[in-house]
């Protein structure tokens, strides 16, 4: 995505990371007859904090979306 800057020749091009998981969060065992539990919002978030850290990325910020795609209340932070 391109966003013009007034009076300058380069347009900005913001970066952004997108990450999806979904599925079970382990997979099923004979051990373990209960269903598996699905992935939810702090698998991801522990992922990226491990990724922040490991790239010694300073200043991260995580805010709630407020996108009016999704639903009122579920997006998380």
């Amino acid at each position: 995505m391109f966003f013009a800057r007034e009076g300058q020749p380069l347009p900005d091009e913001p970066r952004h990371l997108g990450i999806l998981m979904i599925g079970a969060r382990q997979a099923g065992t004979w051990a373990n007859k209960s269903a598996p539990e699905p992935m939810d919002y702090f698998d991801i978030k522990g992922v990226v904090d491990a990724l922040v850290e490991a790239l010694h990325v300073q200043n991260v910020e995580i805010s709630r979306a407020s996108h009016s795609s999704f639903h009122p209340g579920r997006s998380q932070c």
